[in-house]
């Protein structure tokens, strides 16, 4: 296993976020490559990681100072609204989705905008150590869950996220055809 360390990023990490950001744009990769890697699908420019940054730093695993293993962004709902598809998702969020009978819209989420883990760190436990720092992180800032979507066509993706204990709440379109599950991931569970 290669060594990473896991911590809150710096604002001089945000270029090495948005490079594997770049990466593993689902647009940019063959449909092979999708199918058997995984992607990302939303896009985010410097100046929005940079205020995501500001409020609600990222998740970043580092190989060494300059090498990003990978990155779990997340969003306030202020920052959230200034970006189509993250509008969207946690506008169906808020008025859909229900956990344990409870309306989503009444917790305190945080809203994971997406987890990339660089296609040579895959298979490491990457993930599982950023989602146990992504937690301590915003559980320490009063938040008692988490909420992203996957796409239903990144199983590779959906599998990381079940076997970290996120559960599947609902579905959404970000456009005709496209589904997304949208997940929650109770901080109180363990």
């Amino acid at each position: 296993m290669t060594a990473t360390t896991t911590g809150t990023a710096t604002e001089d990490q945000i270029t090495l976020i948005k490079h594997l950001q770049t990466m593993n744009l689902k647009r940019l990769l063959p449909q092979e490559e999708c199918n058997k890697e995984g992607f990302v699908t939303m896009e985010f420019d410097i100046t929005l990681l940079q205020r995501m940054h500001q409020s609600t730093p990222a998740v970043v695993s580092l190989n060494t100072p300059t090498v990003l293993a990978g990155y779990a962004l997340a969003v306030s709902k202020e920052v959230a609204l200034d970006h189509p598809m993250l509008s969207q998702f946690v506008n169906t969020v808020d008025s859909t989705c229900v956990y344990n009978g409870t309306p989503v819209s009444t917790l305190n989420y945080i809203t994971m905008a997406q987890l990339c883990v660089a296609k040579e760190f895959r298979g490491m436990g990457v993930v599982a150590e950023m989602y146990a720092r992504f937690k301590e992180e915003y559980r320490r800032r009063g938040f008692t869950c988490a909420v992203t979507s996957v796409a239903h066509n990144n199983p590779r993706s959906l599998k990381a996220h079940l076997k970290a204990g996120w559960v599947v709440l609902s579905t959404l379109e970000y456009q005709p055809g496209e589904p997304f599950d949208i997940v929650l991931l109770d901080f109180d569970k363990e």
